[in-house]
């Protein structure tokens, strides 16, 4: 069932609001809408316990009607990569497009990243090179 439907997404805000104890969500392929995914990030930047985040393949397409949202859940983004222990990032398909470049400075200053999923997000070339040279990654393995 995708959590686009209203009473299961406020069951999973129920669940992250009353749990303190987890280290690792993983919310791949559930349909969430850009204002559930923002919402959501407030909700997980303010836990210093997560390690595992796997946002993959919910569309984040930035449109006229989305952009505050993407732009606020990329801001969260950057806040919880820079705050918290966070080492396994998959935002495989999210279709974040050139907002992975306001990514490219708390990424590289986080010392505890260790795996790190981008690919299909329309990142242009200019931004994917960007990334590749701030984060040090050798050519062979370039995006």
């Amino acid at each position: 069932m995708p959590l686009n439907n209203a009473k299961v997404y406020s069951y999973l805000t129920q669940f992250l609001k009353g749990n303190k104890d987890y280290t690792a969500i993983q919310l791949s392929w559930v349909s969430l809408l850009p204002m559930q995914l923002e919402a959501l990030m407030k909700l997980l930047v303010k836990k210093k316990t997560l390690y595992h985040l796997d946002l993959s393949w919910n569309n984040m397409v930035e449109t006229r009607d989305t952009k505050k949202y993407v732009h606020s859940f990329v801001n969260s983004l950057r806040k919880l990569i820079m705050k918290s222990r966070i080492f396994h990032l998959d935002l495989t398909g999210m279709q974040l497009g050139s907002n992975v470049h306001r990514l490219v400075e708390p990424l590289r200053n986080c010392l505890n990243i260790c795996s790190l999923h981008l690919s299909n997000n329309a990142i242009p070339p200019e931004i994917k090179f960007y990334l590749d040279r701030a984060l040090k990654i050798p050519p062979e393995q370039y995006l």
